[in-house]
């Protein structure tokens, strides 16, 4: 969980990372059996694999133009922390 940014939009799902990461400091046994389960089971659930694409207008573009427009992948906050911790995908940069 050190690796997760707590400064992340979350997804759909709207559990913003810092309370993840405050939950897991006080009651590690609830994500750590989850992540556990998932991989015991070989399976994740599919509703935490969901993306939702959010289009947001490049600063002084033409809104009629499709590429005056930046998508950006929102994936549910336990997805996410999951694709971090079994190492699917690599946690961002954190700023310093």
């Amino acid at each position: 969980m050190q690796k997760v940014p707590i400064k992340k939009a979350p997804g759909y799902d709207e559990i913003v990372f810092i309370v993840l990461k405050t939950n897991f400091r006080t009651h590690p046994e609830i994500l750590i059996t989850f992540y556990n389960r998932c991989l015991s089971l070989q399976c994740f659930p599919n509703p935490l694999k969901t993306v939702v694409i959010v289009l947001f207008l490049k600063k002084e573009k033409n809104k009629s133009n499709i590429k005056s427009y930046r998508p950006v992948s929102l994936l549910p906050t336990l997805g996410n922390t999951g694709e971090i911790a079994f190492g699917t995908t690599q946690p961002p940069p954190q700023k310093k």
